[in-house]
């Protein structure tokens, strides 16, 4: 469709509005990462008319089961993945990517940190 990105992942809301997950530039560059266990990550940056609910499918839809999180009020989703390999997944491939627009940054956490404040 004209107008719209090329969406890695997009995901309709059920009340008009529509999110697109896209990758960012160094997911074209796939570069070699040691294996990781990390299964907590931080996105910075999520757009603010995003729910934690929709946010989990679209991000379920790119890289795994996530088993925990929330988004706080400073617009950071902390989550906890069921694989360390899907939390890897969406430092490699959403780091620098953009949610409707919006750049986001990834970080992983260690295991024993907290999920942000609720």
């Amino acid at each position: 469709m004209a107008g719209e990105p090329d969406p890695a992942i997009k995901e309709d809301t059920g009340d008009g509005q529509t999110f697109f997950l896209t990758t960012s530039a160094a997911v074209r560059r796939r570069r070699h990462v040691k294996k990781q266990t990390k299964r907590k990550a931080k996105v910075r940056n999520v757009p603010a008319s995003l729910e934690y609910k929709h946010l989990k499918e679209l991000l379920e839809k790119a890289t795994g089961p996530v088993i925990d999180g929330h988004i706080d009020e400073e617009r950071t989703a902390w989550l906890a993945f069921e694989k360390a390999e899907d939390a890897q997944a969406l430092l490699n491939d959403f780091d620098g990517g953009k949610i409707s627009g919006e750049s986001i940054e990834v970080e992983l956490l260690s295991d024993s940190e907290p999920l942000g404040k609720r």
